[in-house]
């Protein structure tokens, strides 16, 4: 097929079109400026100035024109940027356009002026073709006569008739007959359509054991249906059609087809020749020395993914083949060959068995090493490959070698490095004892000259500089631009990341290349809006308002804010009314102190409930966070943190000790986090875990102390393309807790552990916990649980995620989870309870504290299992163009439930946490939430 040929012939516009897809708009107004990077080199592109006349210049050609910073500019430059300008116009359909340009000496450099009259937009107004056009193709009238309206055509129009199976169409020309005036186009097509394609298939047996006349009629049919002239080519039919037959189990030759061929159709007859359908009951492998027969067997019969070993078939067996043959290079014999299988009937009729000859040779043992074409020191280029003298000689260690020996040269900055690795052997004793001759071939190496950053519009050119690996003056290695485009990745300030170079002429001599290095960036939008609604079949609306700013003063500093406002419905002691709950915090992070971004949060929030009692919490956090350097994928920070917590409840539970006043806790504590996922975002395979701990201290006018720790940890494994499993767990606790100038020391409610709700156990309130159960003598006798929280808590989720597009995906989740207080914080409340209960209508009894043992001896699965709340639910996840939408359902599945409150007479006494006053479809939870980018 002849290629779709432009309309006003070849210019050199290919390369600054695919360069704007890298670069950024640096400016949307009719008169736009852009600026690249001070350079003091003469004769480079320093500035430019664009005055658009007619309308707004298409992004393509603005992206265009950002190749030429930083580049040498002479007069054949001026000429060139015209035409490509003028060219890349036409091709987004603006035929009557004029460009004028002058330069002048700017700052070192040159400096550009444009001006660029865009003049009239061509519209299509129809097509004229020389062949026969088919009635339903897209009617192209009315686009722009552009050159991706005429390429969309062009292609419709392909598939049209290869669809109908005209395989030989082609065009010679593809043009537009533009107007005088330069508004209206027409698509000229000069081509040819050629005779109609068709495949007939003969199907016959092959030798004593071919197929029956049934099944090759039945083979015939089968061929004529499947083989399509759309999916395959006249040339390719063979290997399709015997491939096809070889995953049935069928031996097939295919004879070279009968063409019949008049005016109108074209035929291709194919004689196939096919075997029965082969069911291997053994395969035998001859002339094997090396392995024995279960190690053969083993590799013959591979494992699935799934640990499963998966029978051998006619259509895996030269996969199988090449598996053996790779397990004979491991070991050292580059000579092996394994001939053509020969297929035999068994005699007993249950099936074929596979007959393979294997030539093994001898092995190839490492005998010395010689080096060609480098002045680098032979023992240590030696070292990369760990070779000994009498070893044998892998495919894997020599790969391992040839890697190791590219990375070196890389490192020293030779980045053109090429190794032809070759074998002079000698028998010795049934081995071939191998001097290994490696040819050299480095190249120059990379200096850098000069360094250019373009594309930054807001982002100031140190916030860049500091991240870069690579100065001026230094070797250009690949691991220095890894390490700089990880930095910049990181600073999440750029939607994309180039690096190029280029040679600066007249720099260097033959064994060094002085190179500019080009740095491109497109950066990002720096704001995001976030807002809700949610909504929660248990409680109500929630209501979430939050801002960002990636960038202040372009400096890459961040700040976020968020406001949220919950509804709490059905407060049962003030008539099942609806209360609200609120929270504001404020996050600051400074992305360069010593080296290392440094992090600040405030929390306040305050929160009221009235189910079957009072409380009235409040609370005020900050926190400073400073991440640690380490080595990758490892991540070390610590962070220190106040907090001022205020809680006030009834009379019944400040007698109880049930709230805790004033509480100040000054906390410091550090994380370590290894992370070996492909992808933080959107993972496919790899495992994360996370160490935790934190320590409250007495200090000044602190009066809490405890310790914390923290384990987390998720597993990542894709079974196919499109499907993700992720299985994850947190295990976390509190101990040595002690409140200054108290007796009895237990946490406020603030700091208590909960397992309910998003990212812990979905489906569930927030306040899932141990609660207390007593009879209040200040609301008429009126029975109250007080829900605690714990100091020890464990949450298991599993997750399975469908990609269902490119931007959306589902996922089937299953969380379980409870938390519980160990059994010194249990015998704290219980000496409380029983000071106090003398006094009191009745003494407090703690229900739903399920201890866990995961640690010390063996934990019993099955009790820990019946000790976890659980639900399941199935949750999307969707990236629009105005941002991120989530939305998540969660019904609760199961809930541990103490011998006491399993007495109907007992049940009503004892907390539901699923609602069971609901019907069941009130009790799922629905959260939705909104984010996008201003």
């Amino acid at each position: 097929m002849a290629q779709l040929n432009s309309y006003r012939g070849h210019r050199s516009v290919l390369r600054i079109v695919a360069s704007s897809v890298m670069t950024t708009w640096l400016a949307t107004s009719d008169i736009m400026w852009a600026q690249a990077a001070t350079d003091q080199a003469s004769g480079l592109v320093k500035h430019m100035v664009l005055d658009v006349r007619g309308g707004q210049l298409p992004a393509a050609v603005h992206g265009g024109l950002n190749y030429y910073y930083g580049r040498p500019f002479v007069p054949e430059t001026a000429e060139q940027l015209r035409y490509s300008i003028l060219d890349s116009l036409e091709a987004q359909g603006y035929y009557k356009a004029q460009v004028k340009l002058a330069s002048s000496p700017h700052k070192g450099g040159v400096r550009i002026e444009l001006e660029i009259h865009l003049g009239p937009i061509c519209r299509v107004v129809g097509v004229r073709a020389d062949f026969s056009l088919a009635a339903d193709l897209d009617d192209p009238r009315g686009r722009k006569c552009s050159r991706r309206t005429i390429n969309d055509y062009f292609s419709a129009l392909s598939f049209y008739y290869k669809k109908n199976q005209f395989l030989e169409f082609s065009s010679e020309k593809a043009v537009y007959g533009v107007s005088a005036d330069g508004r209206q186009g027409v698509i000229e097509l000069t081509g040819h359509v050629g005779p109609q394609v068709s495949y007939e298939f003969t199907v016959e047996g092959l030798n004593e054991h071919g197929l029956s006349p049934q099944q090759s009629a039945r083979w015939t049919r089968r061929l004529t249906k499947s083989v399509r002239v759309v999916d395959v080519s006249p040339g390719a039919v063979s290997e399709y059609v015997a491939d096809m037959m070889l995953q049935a189990g069928h031996i097939a030759q295919v004879v070279k087809p009968q063409v019949r061929q008049d005016a109108q159709t074209k035929v291709y007859h194919y004689v196939v020749r096919a075997s029965e359908q082969m069911r291997l009951s053994q395969v035998k492998v001859l002339g094997v020395k090396v392995f024995g027969e279960q190690e053969v067997n083993d590799i013959l019969r591979s494992h699935n993914r799934f640990g499963l070993r998966q029978r051998v078939t006619v259509h895996s067996l030269d996969a199988r083949i090449k598996d053996l043959q790779a397990a004979y290079f491991s070991r050292g014999y580059f000579d092996m060959v394994a001939d053509t299988p020969e297929f035999k009937r068994r005699s007993d009729g249950s099936g074929y068995e596979a007959k393979i000859t294997v030539r093994e040779g001898l092995p190839y043992v490492f005998a010395a090493m010689h080096f060609t074409g480098t002045t680098m020191p032979s023992d240590r280029l030696l070292a990369l490959g760990h070779f000994v003298a009498g070893d044998v000689l892998g495919e894997d260690s020599l790969n391992v070698f040839r890697s190791r020996l590219a990375d070196f040269f890389a490192m020293q900055g030779y980045l053109e490095n090429t190794f032809d690795i070759s074998f002079d052997r000698k028998m010795l004793k049934n081995q071939y004892q191998t001097t290994i001759k490696v040819q050299v071939s480095a190249g120059p190496r990379y200096v850098v000259h000069a360094m250019e950053i373009l594309g930054l519009v807001k982002t100031r050119r140190h916030v860049v500089l500091r991240e870069l690996q690579i100065k001026v003056g230094d070797v250009l290695t690949p691991q220095r631009m890894e390490a700089s485009y990880e930095n910049l990745k990181q600073l999440g300030l750029f939607k994309s990341i180039r690096f190029e170079h280029q040679d600066d002429h007249g720099a260097g001599d033959g064994d060094t290349k002085q190179i500019r290095l080009l740095v491109q960036l497109e950066e990002l939008s720096h704001g995001l809006i976030t807002f809700g609604p949610e909504y929660n079949l248990l409680s109500g609306y929630q209501y979430m308002f939050g801002g960002s700013y990636n960038n202040l003063f372009g400096r890459g500093h961040r700040i976020f804010a968020r406001l949220r406002v919950d509804e709490d419905r059905d407060q049962e002691i003030i008539d099942r009314r609806t209360i609200f709950a609120s929270a504001a915090s404020l996050r600051y992070i400074y992305p360069f102190v010593a080296g290392r971004p440094l992090d600040f949060s405030l929390v306040m929030s305050r929160r009221v409930t009235a189910s079957t009692f009072w409380r009235y919490n409040s609370l005020v956090s900050e926190e400073f966070t400073y991440h640690l350097p380490t080595a990758k994928p490892t991540q070390l920070k610590a962070y220190t943190k106040q907090s001022l917590s205020q809680e006030v409840g009834t009379r019944d539970q400040s007698t109880y000790f049930l709230t805790s006043g004033n509480s100040l806790i000054l906390a410091s504590g550090a994380e370590l986090m290894v992370d070996r996922r492909d992808d933080a975002f959107l993972p496919t395979r790899g495992y994360q875990y996370t160490l935790g701990y934190e320590k409250a201290l007495y200090a000044y006018m602190f009066n809490t102390r405890y310790d914390k720790y923290d384990l987390s940890g998720q597993w990542v494994q894709g079974l196919n393309s499109g499907i993700t499993l992720i299985l994850g767990g947190r295990y976390t606790q509190l101990r040595n807790i002690e409140i200054r100038g108290e007796r009895h020391n237990t946490l406020p409610a603030a700091e208590l552990l909960h397992a309910g709700g998003v990212d812990l156990v979905r489906g569930f309130d927030l306040m899932l916990g141990p609660y207390v159960r007593y009879t209040s003598s200040v609301d008429g006798e009126d029975v109250v649980r007080d829900i605690l929280g714990g100091t020890d808590r464990l949450i298991i989720n599993a997750k399975l995620r469908f990609l269902l597009m490119k931007r959306l995906t589902m996922n089937l989740f299953y969380d379980a989870g409870n938390t519980f207080l160990n059994q010194e914080m249990l015998d704290v409340y219980n000496l409380r309870f029983k000071e106090v209960s003398q006094f009191m209508a009745s003494e407090p009894v703690i229900y739903d504290n399920y201890p866990i043992h995961v640690f010390g001896g063996v934990p019993d699965i099955q009790d820990i299992w019946s000790k976890l709340y659980s639900s399941v639910g199935v949750a999307f996840a969707y990236l629009t163009p105005i941002g991120h939408i989530e939305l998540s359902v969660a019904q609760p599945l199961y809930q541990p439930r103490e011998l006491r409150c399993r007495d109907v007479a007992a049940d009503a006494m004892c907390l539901d946490r699923r609602r069971p006053d609901h019907p069941v479809i009130q009790r799922l939870r629905i959260d939705l939430s909104v984010s996008t980018r201003f």
